[in-house]
């Protein structure tokens, strides 16, 4: 309930394509008040805001980020719009406003009743992410840039909450592959250029067909001056028609709809239809079946189709793409279609075998209770023999249809090529007519050309500047890998050096020690080894172990008896000594003591 009643408050302000008015007292009303209003406006310092004034950002969804002015509050509006595939739009306006210190705003979310602490004094960093320094937005994020942007936002006082995906600067790409930035500033060259004829941007392709996924949109313009979304099925059948009529009034955006496809005049309700600042048609109207939404966006070089649709209790949204038609796009979309009529069968006949099957296991049921379980039951065996092999047939000639397309591609191809280049044509003959009789004053289509050159120009240097940046981070970036790739491995041969150093000092020392075995005093008159340790230069290690194998003459290598002596210094005397655990076979003094290993203490 507090979605549904938010979601009715907000709603309203996204009807005029920009910021709405403020009602307050402090709001200038009279033609005196609003001039002056005026010319107080211009005199603000927008700091930071100042190059998004007029900027419309979007998504491949149809979510919305506007920034307009409100000279007659002395304020900015930031429109946040987000489509939610259109079955549940929902938008929030901010209004910001300076304060005396540069680059602070205070900003106030509109509607504030409905919200716990809306506003708050905020600042944007170096990355144009919006900063809170006092009060509070409940959630809400907002990052711009000159390129993209992004916003969310959730609500504290009730589940309302917006999360769109990230946006882009809206551009518009004339017929000659220039683009235009989407500006809501009325001297800008897209607002003139929207000026130059009713439908604005729709003007531009008139006479132009785009293809889906399997259909084909043509732009037309009749007689009255009523324009018209044709849609045509691939097979060429009966078109569909969305036609719209021109503006009646003032207001530019105030167009009229004649016909929907499979809706003549007289079978629909308009609820709201309206064109936007940026062209965008927004239609919502009901049926005797229900209700429909539909956004028709013109990107110049695209043309993008967002509806909802509800029938009773369910609901179906789209989001259709039409590009300029090529010949490998009109070969994709033919082949999709043909795919699509498969599945179409598929489906159809996968239902009426679902269907028979109920029918038939229910009359088995009753013929195994009338005829006997034993007869009756093998009749149902029988049947369900069949119906599975039927399913089998059914699915190999699906498959074989399947392999078809694939098999027919070749031709599909050619008859693609031959119908896009007629399309083709046609869609360059219409834009050369639009050339040759150009809706726009010259004036205008300079004022582009030369903000275009400007902009291409500003474009390279920006891409210049981050292409240098990237290549000096990257230069930076492999200088400092390649330092440590160099310590590294300094140290990696430091490492074996001192290693293989270590090792040749043992291995010397182990050739150096010499051992014997004799009698100590107290060790139980059992033997002991003693020995020297010869000076071995360079000295590695400082403290060794020496581990020994003592023995008789007559006994093999490795059957004697094995010690150590640790942290071994070869002091030649019993004060340092390694214990036997038992007597020698022969006399000590002849007792053969070889050295086996020396280690580090460690």
């Amino acid at each position: 309930m507090k979605k549904n009643l938010l979601a009715l408050v907000l709603a309203s302000a996204f009807a005029a394509g920009c910021a709405t008015t403020d009602s307050s007292p402090g709001t200038a009303t009279s033609p005196e008040a609003l001039a002056a209003a005026e010319a107080a406006f211009r005199q603000i310092d927008w700091g930071f805001l100042q190059t998004y004034i007029g900027r419309q950002y979007s998504n491949d969804d149809g979510d919305l980020l506007r920034v307009t002015t409100a000279p007659a509050q002395g304020a900015l509006h930031l429109s946040l719009y987000s489509v939610n595939d259109l079955r549940d739009s929902d938008r929030i306006g901010l209004v910001v406003r300076p304060t005396p210190s540069p680059d602070i705003f205070h900003l106030r979310i509109e509607k504030s009743g409905l919200f716990s602490d809306d506003q708050a004094t905020v600042r944007f960093d170096d990355q144009g992410r919006m900063q809170v320094l006092s009060g509070s937005l409940n959630d809400l994020q907002l990052t711009l840039a000159d390129d993209k942007a992004h916003f969310s936002y959730r609500a504290s006082a009730s589940a309302f909450r917006m999360t769109p995906k990230p946006l882009r600067r809206s551009l518009y790409t004339l017929n000659d592959g220039s683009v235009l930035p989407v500006s809501l500033d009325p001297d800008s060259p897209y607002q003139r250029l929207r000026a130059a004829g009713p439908f604005g941007t729709w003007e531009q392709v008139v006479g132009q067909t785009f293809v889906g996924q399997t259909i084909l949109l043509k732009m037309e313009k009749d007689e009255a001056g009523q324009l018209a979304f044709v849609f045509m099925q691939l097979e060429e059948t009966r078109p569909g028609r969305d036609v719209f009529s021109p503006p009646s009034g003032a207001d530019p955006g105030a167009i009229g709809v004649v016909s929907l496809p499979n809706h003549p005049a007289g079978s629909f309700s308009t609820r709201q239809l309206m064109r936007n600042a940026d062209d965008r048609i927004v239609h919502h109207y009901d049926t005797q079946g229900g209700t429909s939404r539909q956004h028709y966006i013109n990107e110049g070089n695209a043309i993008r189709l967002i509806s909802w649709d509800q029938r009773g209790d369910s609901d179906t949204a789209r989001n259709n793409l039409y590009l300029p038609v090529t010949r490998e796009r009109l070969a994709a979309a033919m082949e999709n279609r043909e795919r699509k009529k498969i599945e179409g069968e598929r489906n159809r006949l996968y239902e009426e075998r679902e269907a028979a099957e109920r029918t038939q296991r229910s009359q088995a049921t009753t013929d195994a209770i009338l005829r006997g379980l034993a007869s009756g039951f093998n009749q149902a065996n029988q049947n369900n023999t069949r119906m599975e092999q039927q399913s089998l047939d059914f699915e190999r000639n699906l498959n074989q249809k399947l392999q078809q397309i694939e098999q027919q591609k070749q031709q599909r191809e050619r008859e693609a090529s031959v119908r896009a280049d007629r399309i083709m044509a046609a869609n360059t003959a219409a834009a050369q007519a639009r050339t040759a009789t150009p809706s726009a004053p010259s004036g205008i289509q300079g004022a582009q050309r030369k903000q275009e050159e400007l902009r291409r120009q500003e474009e390279q240097r920006r891409d210049e500047e981050i292409r240098a940046a990237e290549q000096a981070r990257l230069a930076r970036e492999q200088q400092r890998a390649e330092e440590i790739r160099k310590k590294e491995e300094l140290a990696r041969q430091e490492k074996e050096r001192q290693a293989q150093a270590l090792q040749d000092h043992l291995s010397a020392e182990r050739r150096a020690i010499r051992l014997q075995a004799m009698k100590c005093p107290a060790k139980g008159g059992l033997p002991s080894v003693i020995g020297i340790r010869p000076k071995v230069l360079p000295k590695v290690a400082n403290c060794i172990t020496v581990h020994f194998e003592a023995r008789c003459p007559a006994e093999r290598p490795g059957t004697g008896m094995t010690g150590s002596i640790w942290a071994y210094n070869g002091w030649g005397n019993c004060t340092e000594s390694g214990d036997l655990p038992r007597q020698f076979a022969c006399d000590v003094k002849d007792a053969v003591v070889e050295v086996t290993n020396v280690t580090t203490c460690q």
